[in-house]
C-alpha cells in the first residue's frame, strides 16, 4: 500500500485490480470452497475501494466466468472435473488475453471513474 499511496499523492492514476470469479456470486455444486474464497476476494475488494478511494486509489474486482487456465487441472474431485469437461464441450472458454484486455479497459478510465466490479462471461455460459 505505501507505493500505491505515494503514487496517488503525486497525482498519478492508481489502480488495484483483484481477480475473483463469477463463482463468488452464484452457487455451483462441487465448488463450495473455491466459491467461498472468491466471495472473500470480491467482498474484500469492495471494502478496500471504500477505504482507499478517499486516497485516490481505485479498487476494482474482475469476476470472470470459465477461463482457459491451468486452474482446470487443479481440481481433484470428480464432480468438478466432470463439470469442466462437460462445459468444454458446449462453451468457448474465455482466454487469458480477454481478462487482460478487461484490466486494460479498467485502468484506461478517467481518474474520476472507478469500475468497482466487472463481470466477464463467455457468451454461451449460463449461470
Amino acid at each position: 500500500m505505501p507505493q500505491l499511496e505515494a503514487a496517488a499523492a503525486q497525482g498519478k492514476v492508481v489502480d488495484l485490480v483483484n481477480t475473483s470469479s463469477i463463482a463468488s456470486q452464484y452457487v455451483y455444486g462441487n465448488f463450495a470452497v473455491y466459491s467461498a474464497t472468491k466471495a472473500f476476494v470480491s467482498h474484500l475488494s469492495r471494502h478496500l475501494r471504500l477505504e482507499l478511494g478517499p486516497k485516490n486509489i481505485r479498487v476494482s474486482v474482475i469476476e470472470p466466468g470459465i477461463t482457459e487456465t491451468e486452474l482446470q487441472g487443479h481440481f481433484t474431485f470428480q464432480g468438478a472435473i466432470d463439470w469442466i469437461r462437460g462445459a468444454a464441450e458446449t462453451i468457448e472458454f474465455l482466454q487469458p488475453e480477454d481478462i487482460a484486455a478487461t484490466v486494460c479497459f479498467i485502468a484506461s478510465q478517467p481518474k474520476r471513474v472507478n469500475l468497482q466490479q466487472v463481470v466477464v462471461m463467455p457468451t454461451r455460459e449460463g449461470i
